[in-house]
């Protein structure tokens, strides 16, 4: 495909397209663009709009509208855009992705952002009771391992066990580094593993370097913890 003649970079999506679409008045605004300062439509006053189709008996917002905005469904039953049916479905869209991207590159204004806040407090769609029960619905029972520990986008550090058990798949020995007790026998006599004590001062439960960690026993846990706290 030819490349976009706007200078983007990106391939025109039809052959013989000359822009990718929306590029043709890419870059020009302001007084340079043609359409500036010409109004494409009349000013009709809103008692004078034209009646929403829907046959609410509301008058739309514009005159190029036919609908009051949400009203185009209204009483009609609405085809299944999901999966397989949706029109973009499996395809991939590269001339709307990063700098191709409208958007990109631009910041909302405060006025647009204070508005879409005030606007997710009355009525966040996620925090819906109906979007959640599908959304539980559809993920019970499922396990998602690369989001679990470290991998998960809310991750904070892990607790103590959690670093105490990595520390035990990473430099764990079969045997107290003082006293040399099997694990073996710590199993029998105090029903558990051996400790992975942390032998730093201050402690840092993150740094997984073996010379960090030593592998001991209840007794000499509690021994090595009160020297280092001595």
């Amino acid at each position: 495909m030819d490349l976009c003649k706007c200078g983007c970079g990106g391939e025109v999506s039809k052959e013989g397209n000359r822009y990718i679409s929306g590029h043709h008045m890419k870059g020009i605004k302001g007084p340079n663009h043609p359409n500036y300062g010409k109004r494409k439509y009349p000013e009709v006053a809103k008692e004078d709009m034209e009646l929403c189709m829907c046959g609410c008996g509301g008058r739309v917002d514009n005159v190029r509208n036919k609908y009051i905005f949400g009203h185009y469904w209204k009483g009609k039953k609405k085809p299944n855009f999901s999966g397989p049916n949706h029109p973009f479905y499996g395809k991939k869209r590269p001339e709307m992705t990063g700098v191709n991207h409208p958007l990109y590159g631009k910041e909302r204004s405060p006025e647009w952002r204070a508005n879409m806040s005030e606007i997710m407090k009355k009525d966040n769609p996620a925090k819906r009771p109906e979007v959640r029960a599908k959304i539980s619905a559809t993920m019970t029972g499922k396990k998602r391992p690369e989001l679990a520990g470290r991998n998960h986008y809310g991750w904070v550090g892990g607790d103590r066990n959690y670093w105490h058990e990595k520390a035990r798949e990473l430099f764990g020995k079969d045997k107290c580094e003082h006293c040399g007790m099997t694990n073996e026998d710590h199993v029998k006599h105090y029903k558990n593993g051996l400790h992975m004590h942390n032998a730093l001062d201050p402690k840092d439960y993150r740094v997984m370097e073996e010379s960090a960690w030593e592998t001991v026993c209840v007794s000499c846990h509690t021994i090595v913890e009160k020297t280092l706290c001595a």
